[in-house]
């Protein structure tokens, strides 16, 4: 068994239509007349990349990227024995953010990043 993707025949739309799927690669795969499966590494290689995730999953995507440069940037800061008063005002500044984004993500609310 090997990943595939779902690509339109039209070998001039790179964009993967479904996948990826795990597949023989010999065995029937009922796709339609207008598509054709193809090894995941080989469309990457052949500039197929997938859709544009629609916005909230994009925004919750970059919450979640950001959350997680924020555990690197808290264990820095937790690691200062005596932190300026310069350091705890952006400091809170940014943990005040951070709240905001991990607010944002378990309400689902994420129209937007504003705030985070």
């Amino acid at each position: 068994m090997a990943r595939y993707v779902l690509v339109s025949t039209d070998t001039t739309d790179k964009v993967i239509k479904a996948g990826p799927i795990l597949w023989d690669g010999t065995s029937v795969l009922d796709i339609g007349a207008d598509r054709t499966a193809i090894l995941a590494a080989d469309a990457a290689s052949s500039g197929y990349t997938f859709p544009p995730l629609p916005g909230t999953d994009q925004n919750s995507a970059t919450l979640r990227r950001r959350l997680l440069q924020a555990l690197v940037v808290n264990g820095a800061y937790l690691g200062l024995l005596t932190p300026t008063n310069a350091q705890n005002t952006v400091h809170l500044r940014r943990v005040t953010q951070e709240l905001s984004a991990l607010i944002r993500l378990m309400l689902e609310l994420l129209d937007t990043t504003d705030g985070t």
